[in-house]
């Protein structure tokens, strides 16, 4: 296994945690509940540590430039790192620094050396030969790899910039919605691509998955933020998206919520790799749109129903999906169909239409009226399809749109609506 291959949690923010002072000198910008230790020994191996330099000598953590009301020397979390890794003699710590060091990047890499354990980006040549194998890292001692976010220009000091080596995502609340969270931020190359030095294969991937100013509770966060769901479900749009496997998520409050799933997730996609098949949104760039959700067909299944639900004057204003054992297909009784996405059923008429028996839907129509948004949809199966679901809309729209043939299993569904208008477009996803 390479390093390149290594699929961790990341602790946003590490340092600011109760022991270092947040909480009760800092209580709004308490990101960690637990010490960096404690991190790492709930399964962190990477830390974010925003850093500055403090005027007398020092590298310290510290949220914005507040250095006087709260901040750690760098030097405290470096020796708790140390002191993991020597109790801990096959990890790997990757160390992501937002850096605001002026002209003091020799104190950084001074500090970094001292660990003994500092990752020698020279001697492996990354952009020519790739990331070298973990064992090879761990007989060397190059056990911490570190990376500077803002700063371009220290390679030379082996401080390598991180978007020459990473894509990450969107931060803050735009990676809590799902909306946004598999954008990438601005300083990041296209998340399904390769990175400013090397090709796709060997380029990180970061999620992030943390609001701009933390959870007032940790309840809230377990329920809402760090939920199963939510950071299983980041994971899995973000493979769907950009065709690959993300490195790590970083989060707030470690140890709380569902990270420990979300990490075994990660660690059970597989390829890493995949060519990333979609139909595309069928609509396209021309019609607005205020939120979106999807559907995944759970594994050993195939899709063979669809409900919508119309409401008349707005058009479709929901669906759902069903599915069915692959190697049932034919037994009608093995169906099974999720909730309506937006959970309107209950404000529109429904219609559905399944794939006959034996039979799986591969491919999707719909109708459009600029004025309500979707107005109808058919589906395919194999060399036939349905008719339209709705009774009364359809075949006059202005705009009808038919889905490429999958040629195989639809895997996931994605779906936008509008607020007054219904749903407004449909994105469908294959192996």
């Amino acid at each position: 296994m390479k390093y390149n291959e290594l699929k961790y949690l990341t602790a946003h923010n590490a340092y600011a945690a109760p022991k270092y002072g947040y909480q009760l000198i800092d209580p709004l910008l308490t990101n960690q509940k637990k010490s960096v230790t404690d991190q790492l020994n709930c399964g962190v191996r990477g830390l974010m540590l925003d850093i500055y330099w403090d005027g007398s000598e020092k590298v310290v953590c510290a949220h914005g430039s507040s250095t006087i009301i709260a901040h750690v020397d760098l030097a405290v979390i470096l020796d708790e790192i140390s002191d993991f890794l020597r109790c801990n003699g096959r990890e790997i710590v990757t160390i992501f620094f937002e850096d605001y060091l002026s002209d003091h990047y020799r104190k950084l890499a001074d500090a970094l050396q001292t660990t003994g354990y500092w990752f020698d980006f020279s001697a492996y040549d990354v952009p020519r030969n790739g990331w070298p194998e973990v064992e090879t890292m761990l007989a060397n001692g190059h056990r911490i790899v570190a990376f500077l976010e803002k700063t371009t220009d220290r390679e030379s000091m082996n401080l390598p910039y991180l978007y020459d080596y990473a894509v990450e995502t969107v931060y803050g609340e735009a990676s809590l919605d799902h909306n946004s969270w598999v954008k990438k931020r601005d300083e990041s190359s296209i998340l399904s691509g390769g990175s400013g030095k090397l090709r796709r294969e060997d380029t990180l991937a970061i999620v992030n998955h943390f609001k701009t100013v933390p959870a007032w509770s940790t309840s809230d966060y377990e329920g809402n933020i760090s939920s199963e769901k939510n950071l299983i479900g980041h994971i899995d749009d973000f493979y769907d998206e950009h065709g690959r496997t993300p490195n790590t998520i970083a989060t707030d409050f470690i140890g709380s919520g569902f990270q420990r799933q979300a990490l075994e997730h990660l660690n059970r996609i597989k390829p890493d790799f995949v060519d990333t098949k979609h139909s595309g949104w069928l609509v396209g760039n021309s019609v607005d749109w205020d939120s979106q959700a999807s559907f995944r067909i759970p594994d050993g299944r195939k899709l063979v129903g669809v409900r919508v639900y119309n409401e008349r004057g707005y058009g479709l204003i929901d669906i759902a999906f069903c599915h069915a054992p692959a190697d049932a297909l034919d037994d009608t009784h093995e169906r099974e169909c999720g909730t309506p996405i937006f959970g309107l059923f209950d404000k529109g008429q429904e219609y559905a239409a399944y794939a006959p028996p034996g039979m799986a839907i591969d491919g999707l129509t719909v109708a459009k009226y600029e004025r309500y948004g979707l107005v109808n949809l058919k589906i395919h199966f194999g060399s036939k399809g349905s008719g339209w679901l709705t009774k009364n809309e359809g075949s006059d729209a202005e705009m009808i749109r038919e889905g490429p043939r999958a040629g195989t299993a639809i895997r996931k569904i994605a779906v936008r609506s509008e607020g007054g208008h219904g749903l407004v477009d449909l994105k469908y996803y294959w192996k």
